[in-house]
C-alpha cells in the first residue's frame, strides 16, 4: 500500500469512527423542546429512578446499544445534553472547563470542580459513585450553558466508556487539556 492509499484508508476509518455516538447526538440535536424538557428533568438520575423519561430516551438511543452499562452511559449523556444542547466537535471536557475559565469563571472554582470529577468513579457497581459523577457533570454542563459554551458530546460519550480504565488515560487527558497552555495557533492546528 502506498502513502496515498494509506492516507485514504485512514480518512475512511475516521469517517466511520464513533458512528453510534454521533448518530445519538445527531438525533438529540433534532429533539423537540418537550423531549428535551423530559430528559432535563431526569438529569442526575439513573435509568431506574426515571421511568417517566425512558420512553423519550429510547426514541434516541441507537438500537445497537443493548448492554445496561452502555445504556446508562448514554442516558447520562442524553440527560446532560438536555441541559445544554450546544455542541462542538473539538476537545474534551477538560477543554470545555478551560473555556469556562476563559469566559470568566473562577479558575480556583473550576480546578476544584475538575478535581472532583477526576476523582469520581462511574460504573464500579455502586449507585453512589454513579450519582456523584452525574451530579458533578450536571453542575458543569449547566455552567457551560450559562456561558454559551458547547460540549463535545460525542467525545464525552467515548471518554465515559473508558473512564474506569486502569491507566486513567481519560482523566489525564482532561487534566492536561485544562491545565496546559495553548496558543490560538495550537488550537487551530492541533485538533
Amino acid at each position: 500500500m502506498n502513502q496515498q492509499e494509506t492516507v485514504i484508508e485512514k480518512e475512511k476509518e475516521k469517517e466511520g469512527k464513533y458512528v453510534t455516538e454521533r448518530s445519538f447526538i445527531q438525533l438529540l440535536t433534532h429533539a423537540s423542546r418537550g423531549d428535551l424538557a423530559i430528559l432535563r428533568r431526569a438529569c442526575g438520575m439513573s435509568m431506574n429512578e426515571s421511568m417517566n423519561a425512558l420512553s423519550t430516551f429510547y426514541k434516541f438511543l441507537p438500537y445497537v446499544i443493548t448492554k445496561p452499562h452502555d445504556q446508562e452511559r448514554y442516558f447520562l449523556v442524553g440527560t446532560l445534553f438536555a441541559t445544554n444542547p450546544s455542541t462542538t466537535s473539538k476537545g474534551n471536557f477538560g477543554d470545555t472547563m478551560k473555556k469556562m475559565v476563559i469566559r470568566g469563571m473562577s479558575k480556583d472554582t473550576m480546578i476544584h470542580r475538575l478535581r472532583s470529577i477526576l476523582g469520581c468513579k462511574t460504573w464500579n457497581g455502586t449507585f453512589s459513585s454513579y450519582k456523584e459523577m452525574s451530579s458533578r457533570l450536571r453542575q458543569c454542563t449547566k455552567f457551560t450553558n450559562t456561558h454559551g459554551i458547547g460540549v463535545n458530546w460525542v467525545q464525552l460519550l467515548r471518554d465515559l466508556k473508558y473512564w474506569e480504565h486502569g491507566d486513567k488515560s481519560v482523566q489525564n487527558k482532561w487534566a492536561r487539556s485544562f491545565h496546559s497552555y495553548k496558543t490560538d495557533d495550537d488550537n487551530n492546528h492541533g485538533e
